[in-house]
């Protein structure tokens, strides 16, 4: 009978527990090659990634793989997978949040087959059931009950309360964890559920893993494995909050990226490619363990762990080596380009400061709006035109999600200056005069002022931008990766 030894006066016959099958032998072998690749990432000798900004929320990511043909070999081999089989081979672990587009290709251009994702969820049962056998587990003690509720865990969406209750290190509480029943003893269990997932260790660490993440996988054969892989995908994150002083742009705008290539290959590159209209200032790696919306204090990493850097005005690059493996997160300050809808609405607002002040002083001083002459009609018309080019600047379409949310504040300072500008003008063409009149101009052309400087120190902030990463831009910088704690 399948499933049982034979019985004899020596050997009587006994059950065997759904662990010590041929099905979950073969799934342990699955798992231990994938854990292989997955650990030791050797294998991939080079690394590079290009992020662009999509939108504030979203971000494309292009990667490219140059394979270690003969060490990937070596550890498939070393790690139980048959030379003449064909091999599902892990790229990366990706976030369970909707990818809008995924394109893999070989070197060459010719599109690569990506893995079905219940092949994948196999796989992922396979690494979890032997990290449970490598955490002593007895094979006798896994039944089918464990694995299927391993596999419910890699193949479903975790809802944002078992996300949270992961950061949260409760496994317990984990809904897609959920065992109908306890390990029956008629199934070969003998230690409950509740225990397995309460114990920690490796298995913990993986089911968290993949309960999180999916592996984007492409089968290959070790005889004539690619030497290079490309991959694009884009991804959704939650965009950063802009804080009061960074929509004033009184300081730099600040957003992290996940650098899931970091420690993920012998040699990563990681470029960051800033939005149009936007420059960027500088960027830093750190390695974020927890949650990375938990306010928490930024320290140089033990051991001293460095990476490279290099910034020029549209984008920066990170280099590393590798990097022990971590939950590495590039954050990348930007300022918006000084060049564009700041400095040009500036110098309207410089010349309808002038005019307001100098026409509010002379009105107090000698009347010179109240009198009735053919001279202020120039004045005035200036007034009312300046104001209606302002405006024509804030309605500007086609900016960058993230530099048109950044310049929503600046537009409309700029448009109330206009509207100012317009009352101070309605003011004297419906007769107001004499002393009224002089401090409703003279109040416009302040503000005006006060306008003027707040965007002249943007544009000076700007400017000391692009001179300070024009003098370094050539250069690469050998920096401290630094650790939240």
């Amino acid at each position: 009978m399948p499933g049982r030894h034979p019985a004899s006066a020596e050997h009587p016959e006994r059950y065997v527990a759904w662990g010590e099958s041929a099905e979950a032998d073969e799934l342990r072998r699955v798992g231990a090659v994938t854990r292989a690749l997955l650990s030791d990432r050797s294998w991939v000798s080079r690394r590079v990634e290009t992020v662009r900004y999509l939108t504030a929320s979203t971000i494309e990511r292009n990667v490219s793989f140059d394979l270690d043909t003969l060490r990937l070999a070596r550890l498939a081999h070393q790690a139980g997978h048959p030379v003449d089989a064909p091999l599902l081979l892990p790229l990366v672990k990706l976030r369970k949040n909707l990818l809008l587009d995924l394109d893999l290709h070989y070197g060459d251009g010719t599109p690569a087959q990506v893995a079905r994702s219940d092949q994948d969820s196999v796989a992922a049962q396979g690494v979890v059931l032997d990290a449970l056998v490598r955490d002593g587990v007895p094979s006798a003690s896994v039944s089918r009950a464990v694995a299927e509720t391993i596999l419910s865990a890699a193949r479903g969406m975790p809802s944002q309360e078992d996300v949270e209750t992961l950061v949260l290190n409760e496994p317990n509480e984990v809904e897609l964890w959920r065992l109908q029943q306890n390990l029956a003893p008629e199934d070969g269990g003998t230690r409950p559920w509740d225990e397995l997932i309460g114990a920690g260790g490796e298995f913990t660490e993986w089911l968290t893993a993949f309960t999180l993440d999916f592996m984007l996988m492409t089968e290959v054969s070790l005889k004539s494995a690619p030497w290079m892989l490309k991959f694009r995908y884009v991804e959704t994150q939650e965009p950063a909050n802009m804080l009061l002083r960074e929509r004033l742009n009184l300081v730099s705008y600040g957003t992290l990226l996940a650098a899931p290539g970091v420690g993920a290959a012998s040699r990563e590159h990681l470029r960051v490619e800033g939005p149009a209209g936007m420059l960027i200032e500088d960027v830093d790696l750190f390695d974020m363990r927890d949650d990375p919306d938990v306010r928490q204090a930024p320290v140089a990493a033990q051991g001293k762990r460095t990476f490279e850097r290099r910034v020029s005005l549209d984008r920066a690059v990170i280099y590393t080596s590798k990097p022990p493996r971590g939950s590495y997160y590039a954050a990348v300050s930007m300022r918006v380009n000084p060049a564009g809808f700041i400095r040009r609405s500036q110098y309207l607002i410089f010349l309808t400061a002038i005019v307001l002040v100098a026409g509010g002083l002379a009105e107090e001083r000698w009347r010179t709006l109240s009198a009735s002459s053919n001279a202020t009609e120039p004045t005035v018309a200036l007034l009312l035109v300046i104001p209606t080019l302002l405006l024509a600047y804030i309605s500007r379409e086609g900016d960058h999600q993230i530099l048109g949310d950044l310049l929503r504040v600046p537009r409309l300072v700029v448009a109330f200056t206009g509207v100012v500008s317009l009352a101070a003008a309605a003011g004297f063409v419906f007769g107001l005069k004499c002393t009224p009149l002089a401090w409703l101009w003279i109040v416009a052309g302040v503000w005006s002022c006060v306008v003027f400087v707040w965007l002249r120190w943007v544009t000076y902030r700007g400017h000391a931008v692009v001179h300070s990463v024009t003098q370094r831009h050539d250069k690469t910088y050998t920096i401290d990766i630094l650790e939240f704690s």
